[in-house]
């Protein structure tokens, strides 16, 4: 290989591994004009597992403004409780 095919070859890696960084960010950021996440959405939002989501709720982390019951589950406000869980982890 040419020295010019080699830093070809390594900028397409180097593009391949920010398109999937890219990709892992959108997959993990909020939509603007969505105000409630589900728990998944949520947790993975934050690095957490959806079982230390669960803790957090039910032992009184979050405000009441920041959860709400939504059929058998519950929903979690993209800003309110973004804050709350920055509080938690300071």
């Amino acid at each position: 290989m040419t020295s010019l095919e080699l830093r070809l070859e390594h900028f397409m890696a180097e593009v391949k591994q920010l398109t999937s960084t890219v990709e892992q960010l959108v997959a993990t950021t909020p939509q603007r004009n969505k105000r409630w996440l589900q728990p998944k959405e949520f947790a993975q939002l934050l690095g957490i597992s959806t079982r230390t989501l669960a803790m957090w709720r039910t032992d009184g982390r979050f405000r009441p403004i920041s959860v709400r019951k939504q059929g058998r589950g519950y929903q979690f406000h993209a800003d309110w409780a973004l804050a709350d869980a920055q509080e938690v982890s300071q």
